[in-house]
């Protein structure tokens, strides 16, 4: 599969939920998509007026397509740029997921898959009582069809499977 093929699938997996952008630059990088989503969860008393408590998640999705895998943008400061640029802190913000997604043409090599598995980046703002933000790296082997990511990048890894997203967009078409 292509780096092309895999953007096509990858829409089509965040048509439903995602708020979607071409070509957005972020922190001074320009990723073929962005994808951005925000769910917000309220409890009520009898009545709307009535609030018990209100917040609210967000995922921020980066696509990034490479020839090969390069560490230029696995470094804290970029990430603490794209938190800067995107996450918006109010009373109600709870939790963002900073979703960077690499798919790569040429085959991982064994240091860099360790690379990616030791990746970790989270930032919490007024010691969490606004929230926080957590990275989840997830780089796609187009030549293996093998997805490696990190910690928190295990949860979502599985929907990011070239095999997987295939059969869910062709199961969606039947």
């Amino acid at each position: 599969m292509n780096k092309q093929d895999y953007l096509k699938l990858v829409r089509e997996l965040y048509l439903a939920n995602f708020n979607m952008e071409k070509n957005k630059e972020i922190a001074g990088y320009s990723f073929p998509l962005y994808a951005f989503c925000e769910v917000k969860n309220e409890k009520f008393v009898a009545h709307r007026s009535i609030k018990i408590y209100s917040y609210s998640d967000y995922e921020h999705c980066l696509v990034d397509l490479r020839q090969d895998f390069t560490e230029e943008n696995l470094h804290r400061d970029f990430f603490s740029s794209c938190c800067q640029e995107l996450v918006e802190i109010d009373e109600h913000h709870h939790q963002t997921y900073l979703t960077y997604v690499m798919a790569v043409e040429k085959e991982l090599t064994p240091e860099e898959i360790k690379k990616i598995k030791q990746t970790k980046f989270s930032k919490s703002y007024w010691l969490g009582f606004r929230g926080w933000c957590d990275l989840r790296l997830i780089v796609v082997d187009l030549a293996t069809g093998e997805v490696y990511c990190n910690k928190k990048g295990k949860e979502v890894a599985g929907k990011y499977n070239p095999d997987w997203l295939e059969e869910k967009v062709t199961e969606l078409y039947e």
